[in-house]
Protein backbone atom coordinates (compact mmCIF):
# COMPACT_ATOMS: atom_id res chain seq x y z
CA UNK A 1 0.00 0.00 0.00
CA UNK A 2 3.11 2.25 0.56
CA UNK A 3 4.43 2.08 -2.78
CA UNK A 4 1.20 2.38 -4.30
CA UNK A 5 1.53 5.88 -3.24
CA UNK A 6 4.62 6.04 -5.68
CA UNK A 7 2.49 5.16 -8.90
CA UNK A 8 -0.29 7.40 -7.73
CA UNK A 9 1.36 10.36 -7.82
CA UNK A 10 2.86 9.37 -11.38
CA UNK A 11 -0.51 8.60 -12.84
CA UNK A 12 -2.65 11.97 -11.48
CA UNK A 13 -3.42 14.46 -14.11
CA UNK A 14 -6.44 16.24 -12.42
CA UNK A 15 -5.63 20.13 -11.82
CA UNK A 16 -5.24 21.56 -9.27
CA UNK A 17 -4.26 17.65 -7.75
CA UNK A 18 -6.87 17.21 -4.80
CA UNK A 19 -6.39 13.44 -4.82
CA UNK A 20 -2.56 13.97 -3.85
CA UNK A 21 -4.12 15.35 -0.23
CA UNK A 22 -4.96 11.36 0.07
CA UNK A 23 -2.26 9.93 -1.47
CA UNK A 24 -0.36 12.09 1.46
CA UNK A 25 -2.29 9.97 4.02
CA UNK A 26 -0.05 6.99 3.38
CA UNK A 27 2.91 9.30 4.71
CA UNK A 28 1.62 7.80 8.11
CA UNK A 29 2.06 3.89 6.89
CA UNK A 30 5.81 4.91 7.13
CA UNK A 31 5.45 5.38 11.12
CA UNK A 32 4.27 1.88 11.13
CA UNK A 33 6.65 0.47 8.98
CA UNK A 34 9.41 2.05 11.45
CA UNK A 35 7.73 0.97 14.64
CA UNK A 36 7.42 -2.69 13.08
CA UNK A 37 11.28 -2.86 11.95
CA UNK A 38 12.62 -1.70 15.46
CA UNK A 39 10.42 -4.43 16.89
CA UNK A 40 11.31 -7.25 14.31
CA UNK A 41 15.04 -6.01 15.01
CA UNK A 42 14.43 -6.17 18.99
CA UNK A 43 13.81 -10.03 18.00
CA UNK A 44 16.46 -11.10 15.59
CA UNK A 45 19.15 -9.24 17.20
CA UNK A 46 21.39 -10.39 20.29
CA UNK A 47 20.57 -8.69 23.35
CA UNK A 48 23.57 -6.90 23.62
CA UNK A 49 23.71 -5.40 19.87
CA UNK A 50 19.92 -4.71 19.55
CA UNK A 51 21.27 -0.59 19.74
CA UNK A 52 23.53 -1.34 16.68
CA UNK A 53 21.58 -3.31 14.84
CA UNK A 54 18.68 -0.97 15.09
CA UNK A 55 21.41 1.90 14.40
CA UNK A 56 22.34 0.06 11.58
CA UNK A 57 19.04 -0.11 10.03
CA UNK A 58 18.26 3.53 10.05
CA UNK A 59 21.84 4.51 8.48
CA UNK A 60 20.57 1.88 5.82
CA UNK A 61 17.47 3.18 5.42
CA UNK A 62 17.77 7.27 5.91
CA UNK A 63 21.76 8.08 4.83
CA UNK A 64 22.42 5.23 2.03
CA UNK A 65 18.91 4.70 1.04
CA UNK A 66 17.25 8.35 0.82
CA UNK A 67 20.80 9.41 -0.78
CA UNK A 68 20.89 6.44 -3.68
CA UNK A 69 17.00 7.20 -4.03
CA UNK A 70 17.46 10.86 -4.84
CA UNK A 71 20.64 10.42 -7.08
CA UNK A 72 17.97 7.56 -9.06
CA UNK A 73 15.53 10.31 -8.68
CA UNK A 74 17.52 13.01 -10.24
CA UNK A 75 18.47 10.45 -12.98
CA UNK A 76 15.44 9.63 -13.87
CA UNK A 77 13.67 13.11 -13.86
CA UNK A 78 16.58 14.10 -16.43
CA UNK A 79 15.96 11.40 -18.50
CA UNK A 80 12.09 10.85 -18.80
CA UNK A 81 10.58 13.31 -16.28
CA UNK A 82 8.98 13.35 -12.93
CA UNK A 83 5.43 10.72 -13.65
CA UNK A 84 7.70 8.31 -15.21
CA UNK A 85 9.84 8.91 -12.34
CA UNK A 86 7.18 7.89 -9.66
CA UNK A 87 5.84 4.76 -11.86
CA UNK A 88 9.54 3.42 -12.14
CA UNK A 89 10.13 3.71 -8.42
CA UNK A 90 6.06 2.50 -7.71
CA UNK A 91 6.87 -0.77 -9.77
CA UNK A 92 10.65 -1.00 -8.50
CA UNK A 93 9.67 -1.04 -4.93
CA UNK A 94 6.90 -3.63 -5.10
CA UNK A 95 8.70 -5.90 -7.33
CA UNK A 96 11.73 -5.70 -4.62
CA UNK A 97 8.51 -6.56 -2.08
CA UNK A 98 7.42 -9.35 -3.67
CA UNK A 99 11.12 -10.54 -4.49
CA UNK A 100 12.00 -10.11 -0.90
CA UNK A 101 8.59 -11.42 0.66
CA UNK A 102 8.84 -14.86 -2.13
CA UNK A 103 12.40 -15.34 -0.56
CA UNK A 104 12.05 -15.20 3.10
CA UNK A 105 9.38 -17.58 3.45
CA UNK A 106 10.86 -19.98 1.04
CA UNK A 107 14.25 -19.63 2.38
CA UNK A 108 15.42 -17.12 5.01
CA UNK A 109 12.43 -17.88 7.77
CA UNK A 110 13.90 -21.17 8.42
CA UNK A 111 17.25 -20.33 9.43
CA UNK A 112 15.41 -17.33 11.57
CA UNK A 113 16.58 -17.73 15.23
CA UNK A 114 15.08 -15.48 17.96
CA UNK A 115 18.37 -14.50 20.01
CA UNK A 116 16.50 -12.94 23.18
CA UNK A 117 14.68 -16.48 23.94
CA UNK A 118 18.35 -18.07 24.25
CA UNK A 119 20.11 -15.19 25.66
CA UNK A 120 17.00 -15.30 28.61
CA UNK A 121 17.99 -19.03 29.06
CA UNK A 122 21.73 -18.67 29.64
CA UNK A 123 20.99 -15.57 31.75
CA UNK A 124 18.85 -17.81 33.55
CA UNK A 125 21.39 -20.90 33.87
CA UNK A 126 23.90 -17.88 34.74
CA UNK A 127 22.22 -16.92 37.83
CA UNK A 128 21.45 -20.19 38.86
CA UNK A 129 25.16 -21.57 38.90
CA UNK A 130 25.67 -17.84 40.84
CA UNK A 131 23.07 -19.15 43.74
CA UNK A 132 24.66 -22.28 43.76
CA UNK A 133 21.54 -24.60 42.03
CA UNK A 134 23.23 -26.33 39.26
CA UNK A 135 21.45 -28.76 37.09
CA UNK A 136 21.88 -32.33 37.40
CA UNK A 137 20.48 -33.84 34.00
Amino acid sequence: IYISRFVAYGLTYSSPPYSFIAYATTESLFSLFTVAYISYTSVIAPQSLIATAISTGSVMLWMVGKGIGALLAGILVEKYNIRVMFIIFGIAGSSFFLAYWILYHLILKRFEVNQNIASDENASEYSDQKNGKEDNS
